[in-house]
């Protein structure tokens, strides 16, 4: 029996294989250079479940917790007909049944109810937040100011540490609002401005009826802004699968090395790709959604945005070592906020901003009712958007 910190480890329950495992196009898009051992996690109790590794429960969790499917001991490889894999040493455990008496992100019961909608609300969906992980929300700018210091400490010294910067984002609803940090994080950030103007235009307006000003104002999501500021080590994330087979797709992490008029230079530091040097080109860029407006909206801009922040929805599916959350305004579809809350790879590692809605009074008093009712403190609270099967039910 080993242990290690405050995590004690009982049993082992698989062992990885002494070969190499071929991997699903699902698992290169994670975001992880290696896959390690996997733990899961559950709270120690006298009458433990039986079936804590039956493959159902098992598949079900992996699914929820947008992990790698295949949680085996190894490295990234290639096998000789240049499929990716996974490289087992045979050393490591596939799985393991471990007592911990701090919770990892996964195993929060807590985090659990809410990705079920099952954690209590207010009787209008707003549920409340741990005080561990809360940045007080007093209304002035330097709330912002501290989450970005809580998620980004001693920015200054590690400014050229790439596991440094790219382990850490903080994550929003809107894509205005992910654009404000990341100017600001630009502006902190150390070295000259690069800044790329896109070329817009309206493909079906021949009478020039939207003006170019009114279509540079336009950020439909899945598309670069039409200002884009950038500087040597910071990071970006790519709008686009350009050449998935080297490694670049939609949501590849990477680092801006070098600038020249008409590509990036741009280093790749996740996955199994980490570390290859690539060039990004300026592309023609369409919403995703043809009918987002009455006219056919192109842009001509590098296919990429800066990643200090990112939107809650690009992040699903990647893992954030420390990540922060700044709820302005409130969560405004399904699931967002389990999203969330579980990029992080443990609680202690995420901190969340959520503005007080001042206009929704009647919410506010139903919370202090709740509150007094249940005799705890009021806390932080968040609107919860999960709809069950009953819902959808009633939705079609």
């Amino acid at each position: 029996m080993n242990s290690t910190g405050d995590v004690q480890v009982l049993e082992s329950s698989f062992v990885a294989p002494k070969k190499g495992l071929w991997l699903s196009p699902l698992d290169l898009m994670q975001g992880n250079r290696h896959t390690p051992t996997v733990y899961l996690y559950h709270r120690h109790r006298a009458s433990s479940s039986d079936d804590f590794f039956d493959v159902t429960r098992l598949k079900a969790s992996l699914a929820k917790a947008l992990v790698i499917f295949y949680p085996l001991a190894g490295r990234f490889a290639v096998d000789d007909n240049g499929r990716p894999e996974i490289s087992c040493n045979g050393e490591g455990a596939l799985f393991v049944v471990a007592r911990s008496h701090r919770l990892t992100v996964d195993d929060d019961e807590y985090l659990l109810r809410v990705g079920n909608g099952t954690e209590e609300d207010d009787g209008n969906g707003y549920i409340s937040l741990p005080d561990e992980i809360c940045v007080p929300y007093t209304r002035k700018d330097t709330d912002l100011h501290r989450l970005i210091e809580d998620v980004f400490p001693m920015l200054d010294d590690n400014m050229t540490d790439p596991d440094y910067i790219t382990s850490r984002a903080i994550l929003s609803t809107r894509n205005d609002c992910v654009d404000r940090i990341n100017m600001r994080m630009i502006h902190r950030f150390q070295g000259k401005e690069i800044v790329y103007h896109n070329f817009d235009r309206a493909e079906d307006d021949p009478h020039n009826y939207y003006p170019l000003e009114f279509l540079n104002s336009l950020t439909p999501n899945g598309l670069p802004p039409h200002v884009l500021r950038l500087k040597i080590n910071c990071p970006i994330i790519l709008l686009r699968n350009i050449d998935p087979a080297n490694g670049l797709c939609n949501g590849t992490r990477l680092i801006v090395r070098g600038f020249q008029k008409n590509t990036i230079d741009a280093e790749i530091v996740l996955g199994q790709h980490a570390r290859k040097r690539v060039f990004l080109p300026r592309i023609s860029l369409c919403p995703s959604d043809d009918e987002m407006f009455p006219f056919r909206f192109k842009r001509k801009q590098f296919p990429i945005r800066v990643s200090f922040a990112m939107t809650i929805n690009k992040a699903q599916g990647q893992t954030i070592p420390h990540a922060g959350v700044y709820l302005p305004e409130p969560v405004f579809s399904h699931g967002q906020l389990y999203v969330a809350l579980s990029r992080a790879t443990a609680r202690s590692n995420i901190k969340v901003l959520a503005a007080t809605d001042d206009k929704d009074k009647k919410n506010k008093k139903s919370r202090q009712g709740k509150t007094k009712e249940n005799h705890n403190h009021s806390g932080t609270y968040t609107k919860n958007i999960v709809y069950k099967e009953d819902d959808y039910d009633l939705r079609k």
